[in-house]
């Protein structure tokens, strides 16, 4: 199994509808696995716990999941709605990369425009047992506006 030991996580803007989420492990990401692996991040995008699925010590509005199982065709990226926040919006994954170390989602929606401090976390894990998280306790607080 490889290392998804998560080393390094950022969330930047890329314009004003787009997002970047990038994570660095300690070893190389293996493009096809033997069984599960899920990068999952939980973003709370209003910043408010009530108004999301509370987990992970925020108010989750969208779950970015990164995943592959045995029988898929390598990595795949989704958004999953989780919120009234978020249920009425758009969200669509322009890139998806996985290479060496580092995989990296750039995603597109209008909900995207009216951002300011973001609060998220995000695990790994593999074959149903978790690897890392990331911050260790509550969430980071990222300013995308």
């Amino acid at each position: 199994m490889a290392d998804y030991d998560i080393r390094r996580v950022t969330l930047e803007r890329k314009g004003i509808k787009t997002l970047e989420l990038t994570c660095d492990v300690a070893g190389d990401i293996e493009k096809k696995t033997a069984g599960y692996a899920m990068f999952m991040a939980k973003v709370d995008l209003d910043n408010n716990l009530k108004t999301g699925q509370e987990a992970e010590g925020l108010g989750s509005d969208i779950n970015i999941r990164i995943y592959q199982d045995a029988n898929s065709r390598g990595w795949q990226a989704i958004v999953d709605k989780v919120s009234p926040v978020s249920a009425s919006e758009e969200f669509a994954i322009d890139k998806l990369s996985v290479r060496l170390h580092r995989v990296s989602v750039k995603l597109t929606s209008k909900a995207f425009k009216r951002l300011g401090p973001v609060r998220f976390v995000l695990m790994a894990e593999a074959q149903g047992t978790a690897i890392d998280r990331v911050p260790d306790k509550d969430a980071m607080v990222v300013n995308l506006d």
